[in-house]
């Protein structure tokens, strides 16, 4: 029976030993990858991103990102062609997305791409302010009709560059990026209604944007975040 117990307890001892010179090489391999959050104003709206390294150097990093602004418009003064006009519609932007940042240096410069679902999307309702007469006839804006605007952008690849780190190597970090997102000119939808029912796709009547913006096939994005390193720091 005692020799039992020794070669039980030899063996258990054998085991813990094992066990312990083991948890170092654990800690170290959990210690290459890190994980962190941020929040991002962009110009393409406010928004949120997880990220992740994928190389034990951290010269490479995962990152799922999101953002949105809505924007709503009722009875917004405008001008249309010497025409003052009422519009009522919204401007939403935003996205979804997956991107990497690839760091070549030992600073914090980074090149990113990635691919994203666009959110963007405008659309208004123009109808005139006042009546319009002609001669002794009053007709009324709901007579004349209304206009109705709408665009909106495809998915589409992310290239840009920037500086910081999404992981920063301290508790808290701030990141500037600067990119593009290529989504093919996708073009603006005008519609009318009543004596405006002719009327279709005349990029002369869009009311309150630059209808150039809107033949554009990319779209320029700037954004500033403010990064979060989750986990124990070195």
């Amino acid at each position: 029976m005692q020799k039992n117990r020794c070669v039980l307890f030899l063996v258990l001892a054998i085991g813990m030993s094992k066990g312990v010179s083991a948890s170092p090489k654990q800690d170290s391999l959990q210690a290459m990858h890190k994980s962190g959050v941020g929040l991002i104003l962009s110009s393409n709206g406010f928004g949120a991103e997880l990220a992740h390294t994928v190389l034990k150097n951290g010269k490479l990093v995962f990152k799922l990102d999101g953002n949105y602004y809505n924007q709503n418009f009722t009875n917004k003064a405008a001008r249309q062609n010497e025409t003052d006009v009422l519009l009522n519609g919204f401007v939403k932007r935003g996205s979804i997305g997956v991107k990497l940042d690839y760091h070549p240096f030992r600073n914090s410069f980074k090149l990113s791409a990635g691919f994203s679902v666009l959110l963007n999307e405008v659309q208004y309702t123009s109808i005139l302010r006042d009546s319009v007469e002609l001669g002794n006839i009053k007709i009324s804006p709901e007579e004349v009709g209304t206009l109705n605007y709408s665009y909106s952008l495809n998915p589409g690849p992310y290239f840009g560059i920037g500086f910081g780190r999404a992981i920063p190597e301290k508790r808290f970090g701030f990141s500037l990026d600067l990119g593009v997102f290529y989504t093919g000119i996708s073009g603006l939808n005008v519609m009318g209604t009543n004596m405006y029912a002719g009327i279709s796709n005349n990029q002369t009547l869009w009311p309150y944007y630059d209808f150039s913006y809107f033949s554009m096939p990319i779209l320029p994005v700037a954004s500033f975040g403010i990064n979060y390193r989750l986990g124990k720091l070195k």
